[in-house]
């Protein structure tokens, strides 16, 4: 046989090898693990996540043939979603087999006892592939749904946080590069800043726990040297690190920000950036696919990414995951557990990222590394921006672990945002923030548990680069 055809001849039996057919030859089968739930109904509740639900949809009638099981789907938007999930599982209906995940509300979830613990499907022969390889996973997005050793949900799709900027504006000012540190953020800023039609940085600032302010602005947070909390598990927002990390933000946003870009969203912001008025921006990994839609950009091909710049003190990165979890009251955990199984394999991983329609921010590394998927999101220098910022993901990024982290991340943000807005200075409003926070967690009986639990989980410690 000809060399060449040799190569790709083996090359392509390798990727099937690894894609989905090697469980042939390790004697597992989808028929025969689901054998004993045949026709079983299980439903599920879950987000309508663009690039990351509907490219699968169409497969899981694959699934249904070849288990026997039904699958109910049903989807709400996120909010929706949290109000209802909080209800059926509060009142423990059972109604739910499979649900969404929030990595927000973890805490929260473990100790209602609502989500129940994955680890020993993972070692039962009979009900979990050969494939399915925890390790295979990027490692943060699963220590995002890890609580004190147990799993408790399987990441789908998953994100971190990156600099977008074009490059073409950066080379007109003689600029070498993308900024690598957030002194650098600065400097370009200031050179390529054009107001008002032209913005040089733009990131999140409307007050939000999770999906606004308060996702960016910990990166600046530790990347100055703070922390949420001190040694003692008291709140810390009040330290001069934590002071200097809101004002260096706020004062970005101020200076090179977009005209209102006080009350930006990410996505006020990747329009702008799609549009071509926006220099730098600092976000979420996954608006790459935005960037070069034809339909909806602007800046096809026009755009770079980087790794997230660092702090003086540390470098860190907003890793956020979707996962599936089981409701502790199902009645179908097995099935529950062979169809979240189905949806994170390696097979269906690969053909939603790399279908019409599908989006990159995927959970298997085996699959970041096949030649299709590098093809279609390689370019940009997106790939290698996202792997590289994920090493620097951190679980307690956002201190999720906190029960009330939801009303907590949301009240830290209405400080941070009044201060972007000029209504404070960081100062001020850092100190009555810490103030509420210490008066919040007295009430809510945090000081019985929490130092303990921190040093115990390493959590809150500012690991410097």
């Amino acid at each position: 046989m000809n060399k060449k055809y040799y190569f790709v001849f083996s090359l392509i039996l390798v990727s099937l090898l690894c894609l989905g057919f090697s469980t042939i030859a390790l004697g597992w089968s989808w028929e025969e693990a689901s054998e004993p739930y045949k026709g079983t109904t299980i439903n599920v509740l879950t987000i309508p996540h663009p690039t990351a639900i509907e490219p699968v949809k169409p497969l899981i009638q694959e699934f249904e043939k070849m288990t026997g099981i039904k699958v109910n789907m049903e989807y709400l938007e996120r909010v929706s979603l949290g109000t209802k999930q909080e209800m059926e599982l509060g009142a423990h209906t059972g109604a739910y087999d499979v649900m969404h995940m929030d990595t927000s509300k973890l805490s929260r979830y473990y100790r209602a006892d609502w989500a129940y613990p994955l680890n020993d499907f993972f070692d039962d022969p009979k009900l979990t592939s050969p494939e399915f390889v925890l390790d295979d996973f990027v490692k943060i997005y699963v220590d995002l749904v890890t609580m004190e050793g147990k799993i408790f949900g399987i990441p789908f799709t998953g994100e971190s946080t990156i600099i977008f900027y074009l490059p073409q504006v950066l080379e007109e000012k003689g600029i070498a590069g993308p900024p690598s540190t957030f002194e650098e953020i600065e400097d370009i800023a200031a050179k390529i800043h054009n107001p008002p039609d032209f913005a040089g940085f733009g990131t999140r600032a409307r007050r939000g726990e999770g999906m606004n302010v308060s996702c960016n602005w910990a990166a600046w947070l530790w990347g100055y040297g703070g922390s949420y909390f001190d040694e003692n598990g008291k709140p810390a927002l009040d330290s001069p690190e934590a002071i200097l990390a809101t004002q260096k933000y706020a004062e970005l946003i101020q200076k090179y920000g977009p005209p209102g870009g006080g009350d930006f969203t990410h996505y006020e912001l990747y329009t702008l950036f799609a549009q071509g008025n926006l220099g730098m921006y600092l976000d979420a990994s996954v608006f790459n696919g935005i960037f070069e839609d034809k339909t909806k950009s602007s800046v096809v091909g026009k755009w770079d990414a980087a790794p997230v710049p660092a702090g003086p003190k540390n470098r860190t990165t907003s890793a956020y995951s979707h996962a599936m979890m089981i409701a502790n009251d199902s009645k179908n955990k097995e099935a529950a557990w062979l169809f979240i199984q189905w949806f994170t394999s390696k097979d269906v991983q690969f053909r939603s990222s790399t279908i019409e329609g599908g989006g990159p921010g995927i959970v298997r590394l085996s699959v970041m590394e096949t030649p299709e998927y590098i093809a279609k999101w390689g370019s940009n220098n997106w790939i290698n921006a996202n792997v590289e910022s994920l090493k620097y993901g951190r679980s307690d990024y956002r201190p999720t672990y906190l029960p009330d982290w939801p009303q907590i991340g949301d009240t830290i943000g209405a400080y941070v945002q009044e201060v972007i807005v000029g209504e404070k200075n960081a100062e001020t409003a850092m100190t009555e923030l810490n103030k509420w926070l210490i008066e919040f967690m007295d009430e809510k009986g945090y000081p019985d548990w929490l130092p303990n639990f921190l040093k115990e989980n390493n959590l809150d410690i500012n690991r410097n680069m």
